[in-house]
């Protein structure tokens, strides 16, 4: 009986804390709002669809030693979020990741211009059939890495590889 009792409440509690996971399809969203979203997080898993992303959070110049000045988007803070999916999205301006981000993320026919991680734990990361002017990933920690994206620049900078797979085709890769 302690058994079956306890087996019980194992899956209950499976049930109360598992994974939530939200969708948004077909609509244009804010940078500020997807902020909102990260933090905190209200959801273990955020998925986007054929979202148009505008810029809302005004932009900084951002000098990089190797690379030159770019002009991104003030930073989006990433929260302690399991997994972000962005599929057919586009995005009108940069998009800038920075901090606690520790989830697994995918970009999967998505378009913009530079994508940028900074200061991120990334443990599996699929950029697909996208193409954006530019990847960024520095001062970050990455496990899994898949780019597949076309007229892309994919830069690594002082970006730590975990033993994982590193699969990168695209224009131009430099990693500094």
């Amino acid at each position: 009986m302690k058994q079956l009792i306890l087996l019980s409440l194992l899956v209950l509690s499976s049930l109360v804390y598992g994974q939530s996971k939200k969708v948004f399809k077909d609509q244009t969203m804010n940078y500020s709002e997807l902020a909102k979203m990260l933090n905190p997080p209200k959801w273990d898993t955020l998925v986007f669809e054929r979202i148009l992303f505008k810029a809302d959070l005004g932009s900084r110049n951002w000098n990089d030693s190797v690379y030159g000045d770019f002009i991104v988007s003030n930073p989006i803070k990433a929260g302690k979020i399991k997994r972000l999916e962005f599929s057919e999205c586009t995005f009108l301006s940069s998009v800038f990741f920075d901090g606690k981000f520790e989830g697994d993320v995918s970009f999967q026919k998505c378009k913009g211009e530079e994508l940028i991680f900074q200061n991120t734990s990334i443990r599996e990361s699929w950029i697909w059939e996208s193409t954006f002017t530019r990847i960024l990933i520095e001062d970050s920690k990455l496990r899994d890495l898949h780019v597949r994206a076309e007229n892309t620049q994919t830069i690594l900078f002082k970006t730590e590889l975990d033993s994982g797979v590193i699969e990168i085709a695209t224009n131009q890769i430099h990693i500094g």
